[in-house]
C-alpha cells in the first residue's frame, strides 16, 4: 500500500504526542520509521516486526514476571486481578494466558473525573458515581479484586476503594512512585520510592542521565529508568483507541465511550501493530528478565527499542499527593507498614 511518509509519520506523532510531549513523540516516531525504512519500507510488516522484537526482549519478560507475582498474591487472598485499561491491557493479556482470570476495566483519569497535566483535553469534572459503581460491579462480577496498573502514583486508588468498597483488597503496579503501593520494578531493581517521594526530577538530572548515568545518584538513575519504562508502555505502545473520557449507560450495560486514535492508513497501521503486540505478549516465554543496566543501554541506543529517551514531566502535585496519601490511606496490600511485601 502506498503512503506519503511525512504525512503518515506526522499522524502517528500527533497521536503519541497527546500523552507524551511533542519532542519525545517526535524522537520516538523518527526512530520507529527509520527502522521501518531500513527493513523493507512496508510500515505494516516492518513496523509489526519492530514491535514484536520489543515485546519479546523487553516488555514481555518484565510483565511476565510481574504477572506471576500478581497471580501468587491473588491466589493467596482469594481475589482476581482488575487491570486498568488502557495502560494495563498488556498485563491483562499475559495474566489471562497464565490462567489468572483477570478483569479489564476502563477506570481512566478522565472517567474518574481527574485532569491530566500533559493531555489538556482531560479536565477535572463531576462524575456520576452511581454509574461508576454499576460499572465496577459489572466488570468485577462480585469478585474481590487486586487493582493492577502500570503505575505510578495511585491517584485512582481511593476512588476505586470508594466505589468498590471492601471488594478492593489491594493494588499492585509495575512501577510505583508511591511508597505505600507495591511496585514490581521497585522489587526486582531495588528501587526505594521513599527516597524519591519528596523530590522532583530536575532537567539537570535528565541531562546527566542522557550523558552518563554514573554521574547520577543510583536511586535517581533507577527511578528515571523505571519511569521511562512505564511512560513508554503507557504512551508509546500503538493503542488503536483513545483513552475513554466517559462511561455510557446503554440501558442494560455500562460501556466505555471508545474512539479511534486516527483515521485512514494511520489508524489501520496502529490496529495492525496492536494485533502484533497482543500476540507477542501472549507468546512471550518471559526469559530472561532484563536488568536495569540492560534497559538503560536500550534507552541510550540510537535504534528503535520501543522505549522513549526521557521520562515525561513529573506530576506537579506529586509531593502533596503522597503526603496526604500517607495520612489518609496508609499502606495498601500487599505492602506492610514497614514498606516491605506482606508474606
Amino acid at each position: 500500500m502506498k503512503y506519503e511518509k511525512c504525512s503518515l509519520e506526522s499522524k502517528i506523532m500527533g497521536v503519541l504526542s497527546c500523552d507524551l510531549t511533542e519532542n519525545i513523540a517526535e524522537h520516538f516516531v523518527s526512530q520507529l520509521f527509520t527502522s521501518i525504512n531500513n527493513n523493507g519500507c512496508d510500515p505494516f510488516v516492518s513496523g509489526g516486526k519492530c514491535y514484536q522484537e520489543v515485546i519479546d526482549k523487553t516488555y514481555g519478560p518484565l510483565i511476565k514476571g510481574f504477572a506471576k507475582k500478581i497471580y501468587e498474591v491473588c491466589e493467596e487472598i482469594g481475589a482476581v486481578p482488575l487491570c486498568l485499561a488502557r495502560d494495563a491491557t498488556p498485563i491483562y493479556h499475559i495474566l489471562k494466558n497464565i490462567g489468572a482470570k483477570p478483569k479489564l476495566g476502563y477506570f481512566t483519569r478522565a472517567v474518574m473525573g481527574h485532569n491530566d497535566e500533559i493531555n489538556k483535553d482531560i479536565k477535572e469534572k463531576e462524575i456520576n458515581k452511581k454509574i461508576l459503581k454499576e460499572y465496577f460491579q459489572q466488570i468485577t462480577e462480585d469478585n474481590n479484586v487486586i487493582v493492577v496498573d502500570a503505575g505510578m502514583y495511585g491517584s485512582l486508588v481511593h476512588d476505586l476503594q470508594e466505589i468498590g468498597g471492601d471488594k478492593v483488597k489491594g493494588a499492585m503496579y509495575l512501577f510505583s512512585k508511591n511508597p505505600y503501593i507495591y511496585g514490581y520494578l521497585n522489587d526486582i531493581w531495588d528501587i526505594d520510592s521513599k527516597k524519591t517521594a519528596n523530590k522532583q526530577i530536575t532537567d539537570l538530572e535528565c541531562e546527566m542521565y542522557i550523558k552518563e548515568s554514573s554521574y547520577l545518584d543510583s536511586d535517581v538513575m533507577k527511578y528515571i529508568t523505571a519511569n521511562i519504562v512505564i511512560d513508554s508502555l503507557e504512551c508509546a505502545h500503538p493503542h488503536p483507541i483513545k483513552s475513554p473520557q466517559q462511561l455510557i449507560d446503554s440501558g442494560n450495560k455500562i460501556i466505555p465511550d471508545l474512539k479511534k486514535q486516527s483515521s485512514g492508513v494511520a489508524q489501520e497501521l496502529m490496529e495492525y501493530w496492536w494485533k502484533t503486540v497482543v500476540s507477542s505478549y501472549i507468546n512471550c516465554n518471559g526469559n530472561p528478565t532484563p536488568s536495569i543496566n540492560e534497559i538503560y543501554t536500550k534507552i541510550k541506543s540510537k535504534g528503535f527499542t520501543g522505549l522513549i529517551p526521557l521520562p515525561t514531566p513529573e506530576w506537579s502535585q506529586k509531593i502533596e499527593f503522597l503526603t496526604n496519601f500517607k495520612t489518609n490511606i496508609g499502606s495498601i496490600y500487599p505492602i506492610n507498614n514497614g514498606g516491605g511485601l506482606n508474606g
